[in-house]
């Protein structure tokens, strides 16, 4: 995935997981500044590492229960973002 891509897709994120992501986000780069700089994979916690393989796994047993990324889910997503930015701008 590209920057551009990984951009477009979280400024279309509806309202409760933008939220959760920008939650996520900030502790990780907070976890990366204070371990330094490390390898790939290395600041990501044994649990973590493990549901991400777990997901992997049942993916690659069930491409089916996938969910596409399609034109249609990303013209959702950014109209999700869209109008949950609106809300945080009129509540501000």
């Amino acid at each position: 995935m590209t920057l551009k891509e990984l951009q477009r897709n979280v400024q279309t994120l509806p309202a409760k997981q933008f939220e959760r992501f920008g939650q996520w986000f900030d502790g990780y780069r907070r976890q990366a500044r204070a371990n330094g700089p490390a390898k790939s994979g290395e600041n990501t916690p044994q649990a973590q590492q493990e549901e991400i393989l777990r997901r992997r796994d049942g993916y690659l047993a069930d491409p089916s229960i996938a969910t596409p990324i399609d034109a249609a889910f990303l013209k959702r997503l950014r109209r999700n973002l869209a109008h949950a930015r609106t809300r945080q701008t009129t509540a501000a």
